[in-house]
C-alpha cells in the first residue's frame, strides 16, 4: 500500500474495480461467475472463434462453447433434482402422517 491510501475501500472504489476485472473475459474471475467450468487456453479460445467465422459449429450456435456449456461438465451433479424433490416430498408427508402434523 502507497503512503497516504487507506486501508479499506468502499463499496464504490470496490466496485469500480471488480468491473475492471469483468471487462476482460478472458479472466478466470469472469469465467467463474459466468458458470464456467473450466478456463480455456489461448489457443483454444481462439479455435473456437475461427470456427464460429467460419460457420463451423453445427448442432448450436455461434456463440456457444464447451467450457460454458453445463451438459458437458464433469463435475455436475448427476443426481436429478426433480426426483430428489419428489422423494423428499413423499418422505416428508409420510412423517406429517406418522406423526399427526397439520
Amino acid at each position: 500500500m502507497l503512503a497516504g491510501e487507506r486501508g479499506n475501500f468502499g463499496v464504490g472504489a470496490a466496485w469500480r474495480m471488480t468491473r475492471v476485472i469483468l471487462r476482460h473475459k478472458d479472466s478466470e474471475c469472469w469465467l467463474a461467475l459466468s458458470g464456467a467450468w473450466y478456463a480455456p487456453s489461448g489457443a483454444e479460445e481462439v479455435m473456437w472463434m475461427r470456427a464460429a467465422a467460419d460457420n463451423c459449429i453445427i448442432g448450436h450456435s455461434r456463440n456457444w462453447r464447451p467450457w460454458l456449456d453445463s451438459t458437458g461438465n464433469p463435475f455436475a451433479s448427476t443426481v436429478d433434482t426433480g426426483r430428489v424433490d419428489r422423494d423428499r416430498a413423499e418422505r416428508r408427508a409420510k412423517v406429517r402422517e406418522l406423526f399427526h402434523f397439520e
